[in-house]
């Protein structure tokens, strides 16, 4: 390992390894290390101000990362325009969690403003040197509905490194969701500092109705004069726990030869749709198609036989719901005679059989 890595080389691993895993470990070209940002705007990467990057990622979120003054002087306003939003939040669902977070995040800015009045991130990107370290930063985050229904969100972030540099780390998850007239509102912030940290932050609020949930997380290190955060994108869909019900006749009745067929449909309430269906017809496999169809025929004899249909509906979120339904076939001798093998007899000829 070289000993000697310039920061640079930071922003290199951040093009290599994305949010999972940030690290110094190993070798590091000179060369390629030489333009580490043209590299980084090859990955997805661009430009939004001096300072700051920004690429979004697949399921829609933002990540930035942030140097020197002029990023942490972005990033700052970006913080800012988080605790709006938060402060929008509490206006709705006041709650001392939420007030609690929106404290935490401003004491970041605090600390933010500080650093840059102390001239402490005026340094260039190429002139920070960091001697024989190994670092690993990163910060990730989620939002969106709960299969039992509701909303969620989940942060982290985390800042490790053996050389006694400093960071900070922030994760902050918020969800609300109504159920009935009862609507439930969760907040919850894990702000850290020092060489080796994590946070976490888990936010899940149950219901059918008005759910939301959004996230963000980062981590900075002053010192360093680096930031990395992620905003994952706001969720508003709220998918209520699948049911299903299924309709059809409870009896059938069937007179002489004929035949008649049974349809039974399967109703599905709540859930994601797409919806996948699985059918049982007295235990054994039935058909994928909704609704089921199953013909019946008589012999000309008084009978009856009772049908158990069963089916299973699993939704895009792969939560399901099955629901079972009987329907009585009732068999009739028929009043009128007939000859089935009589074609040219004086006999009414029967119903012609599907079997």
């Amino acid at each position: 390992m070289l000993k000697k890595l310039l920061l640079t080389s930071l922003v290199l691993c951040l093009l290599l390894f994305g949010t999972t895993r940030l690290s110094f470990a190993g070798q590091v070209d000179r060369e390629t290390s030489q333009n580490p940002l043209a590299s980084m705007m090859k990955e997805g990467w661009k430009p939004v101000t001096d300072g700051v990057l920004q690429r979004t990622s697949a399921n829609g979120g933002v990540e930035s990362f942030a140097f020197g003054s002029e990023g942490f002087s972005w990033m700052e306003t970006q913080m800012q325009a988080q605790v709006l939003k938060m402060r929008e939040a509490y206006t709705v669902h006041p709650s001392k969690d939420l007030a609690k977070a929106i404290d935490g995040l401003r004491a970041q800015i605090a600390r933010i403003h500080q650093a840059r009045q102390s001239g402490a991130l005026t340094r260039s990107l190429e002139k920070v040197v960091i001697n024989g370290c190994d670092i690993a930063y990163g910060a990730s985050g989620g939002t969106g509905p709960v299969s039992s229904g509701g909303a969620t969100a989940t942060a982290s972030a985390y800042f490790h490194n053996n050389c006694g540099y400093s960071g900070d780390t922030y994760a902050y998850a918020h969800a609300v969701a109504t159920q009935g007239t009862t609507t439930t509102d969760v907040t919850q912030t894990d702000p850290k500092t020092g060489t080796w940290i994590d946070s976490s932050a888990t936010a899940t609020a149950p219901g059918s109705i008005n759910c939301e949930s959004d996230a963000y997380a980062s981590v900075a290190s002053y010192s360093l004069g680096i930031s990395f955060s992620y905003t994952p994108p706001t969720n508003y869909q709220c998918f209520p726990p699948i049911s299903v019900s299924i309709s059809g006749p409870s009896l059938v009745s069937i007179t002489g030869y004929a035949c008649k067929t049974v349809t039974w449909t399967a109703n599905v309430t709540g859930g994601a749709s797409p919806y996948s269906y699985s059918w049982t017809v007295d235990g054994y496999p039935a058909g994928t198609v909704n609704p089921h169809s199953e013909t019946y025929c008589g012999d000309n004899f008084d009978d009856s036989q009772v049908v158990n249909v069963q089916v299973t509906v699993t939704d895009s979120l792969s939560q399901s719901a099955s629901n079972t339904a009987s329907t009585t076939i009732s068999y009739r001798r028929s009043t009128t005679t007939c000859d089935p093998y009589a074609a040219n007899s004086a006999y009414v000829i029967c119903p012609q059989q599907p079997y």
